[in-house]
């Protein structure tokens, strides 16, 4: 299921809760949590367009703020997104990969 947004548009991406596979809530409270926009996703996090960290979550529901200038900034068009958990002890956890289509927002030339 892709992930809509609006070309210069303030936007808000929040993950469902995050949870093991037994379904219990991981404490994200000694990580950092990544929101990574590429234009493939196979290329490295370094190429990324868009880059946010979130450190030391207090809750395992994560929302990243877009401000109108980030979303400005990508084009028009279809991107990978993902969500890669990094843990202070150095274990690193990718939880999530779709597909981010960026559409004219009203105020796109």
């Amino acid at each position: 299921m892709a992930i809509y947004i609006k070309q210069g548009d303030t936007e808000t991406l929040t993950t469902n809760p995050i949870k093991t596979c037994d379904g219990v809530g991981i404490d994200l409270s000694d990580a950092v949590v990544k929101l990574i926009i590429k234009e493939n996703m196979e290329d490295p996090d370094e190429n990324a367009i868009l880059l946010k960290s979130l450190e030391h979550p207090e809750s395992n529901i994560v929302s990243f703020q877009l401000s109108a200038d980030e979303t400005a900034a990508i084009m028009i068009g279809q991107y990978g997104i993902g969500i890669k958990i990094y843990w202070d002890n150095g274990i690193e956890r990718e939880i999530y990969n779709d597909i981010l289509i960026v559409e004219k927002g009203v105020f796109s030339d």
